[in-house]
């Protein structure tokens, strides 16, 4: 299980970094729309499209994330589901209590 969570938590990370990379780009190309207005340019529609494209993205990235975390959440229950009914057999099987080792505490 928690090999499998921590997985998941390097997905997150991943994830994570990608939107702060996509931000640093976002505020690259705001830099450059800014300084054409201070000039007196119109934006050109090429840098409005970048910036509406990076923030899509961050969206979505976001959108990722939070699939990871509720998949992180669903797996983590239906391991102790799984522990529950393992420990029941266990039990049942050797007529004595389940003792969890201090190692392998889920």
């Amino acid at each position: 299980m928690k090999t499998w969570l921590s997985r998941m938590d390097m997905e997150v990370r991943l994830k994570r970094n990608r939107i702060r990379i996509k931000e640093k780009e976002y505020d690259g190309v705001q830099e450059r729309a800014a300084n054409q207005e201070r000039v007196g340019q119109t934006v050109a529609p090429e840098l409005i499209a970048q910036l509406d494209a990076i923030r899509s993205e961050i969206a979505q990235f976001q959108v990722d994330i939070s699939a990871v975390e509720v998949r992180q959440q669903e797996s983590r229950a239906v391991f102790m589901l799984d522990r529950d009914r393992m420990v029941s057999l266990w039990e049942a099987i050797n007529n004595q209590a389940w003792q969890d080792s201090p190692t392998n505490q889920p």
